[in-house]
């Protein structure tokens, strides 16, 4: 299920700071338990009370929160001042949560936002990275056989699963590829790609796949119920394929330049083995030469 803001958008003209500040706090508290959700950005909002200061809304960008959003393309061309994207939350043992939103429509400026917004960050409790774009990913992706593969084995195994038991195994997983995998994608240091990361991000895939899969074998009215889920995890699919194949591309990349260096040790061992024998023959052909010349004899 989607994460849904609280804030009234028609109530949002009347709120002060202050008032803005404490309703904003809830709901990040709410968006981080489900790890990722939409958000839009001002940097130069004026609330009720006069004061100036970063806004942010969370939620599924559609119906009143989308429309707002082309509201602003229109209300503040000029300014300049607004943005949408994907927030995403990351926990760091023994540091403060990060809040991160990869901001990918709008002119607004991440620098100015988090100068703006230095009042209202300080109040939520987590160290917020704003930045334009998305994770850095390339444009690669897994081959139609792997997918035909994964489908495969997600409708096998779905015969003994629960709907609602998927949900929290992706739900899970996905907090998990969020925190562990994401800040390695997007500060490109590939080194600390591992195995388990990329087993990780496909385990996500395929519970991605298993869900959609299970929505087909249930009845009517628990599609009712589950399809919304569904179709948000089917949406960020795509993307997650990116991540898989650019994850599997690093770890075999790496195999190949271990496998490099192996065979350059392995081709200097050998030169050097040729090189002493070559020695040991120069050596045993001097010996001899000096031995046929004690008996008169030039070679």
């Amino acid at each position: 299920m989607a994460f849904k803001s609280k804030i009234k958008l028609e109530e949002l003209k009347d709120l002060t700071e202050v008032q803005y500040i404490k309703l904003i706090e809830r709901e990040v508290k709410r968006a981080a338990a489900f790890g990722q959700t939409g958000v839009i950005v001002l940097s130069d909002y004026t609330f009720s009370c006069g004061s100036l200061g970063t806004l942010i809304l969370l939620g599924k960008l559609s119906g009143p929160l989308i429309k707002y959003y082309k509201g602003l393309k229109t209300d503040r061309k000029a300014e300049k001042d607004f943005a949408k994207g994907v927030c995403y939350f990351q926990e760091v043992e023994g540091e403060p949560p990060i809040m991160r939103i990869a901001l990918n429509d709008g002119k607004g400026k991440p620098a100015k936002m988090k100068k703006n917004g230095k009042k209202l960050f300080k109040k939520l409790g987590f160290a917020v990275d704003i930045f334009k774009g998305d994770l850095g990913l390339q444009e690669v992706g897994l081959e139609a056989k792997e997918i035909d593969q994964i489908e495969a084995e997600v409708d096998q195994e779905n015969d003994d699963q629960k709907m609602i038991s998927i949900i929290r195994a992706y739900k899970k997983t996905f907090a998990l590829v969020a925190n562990n995998v994401i800040p390695i994608l997007k500060a490109k240091t590939p080194e600390k790609i591992e195995e388990r990361h990329y087993q990780l991000s496909l385990r996500l895939l395929k519970l991605s796949k298993s869900l959609q899969d299970k929505l087909q074998e249930i009845s009517e009215q628990k599609q009712q119920k589950y399809s919304a889920f569904v179709a948000e995890a089917k949406a960020k699919e795509p993307r997650l394929i990116k991540i898989v194949a650019k994850l599997k591309q690093h770890l075999k990349n790496r195999t190949v330049e271990g496998n490099l260096d192996e065979v350059r040790g392995e081709l200097h061992r050998l030169l050097n083995d040729l090189n002493q024998s070559s020695n040991k023959l120069e050596s045993l052909k001097n010996e001899l030469k000096t031995k046929f010349k004690d008996y008169g004899i030039s070679i």
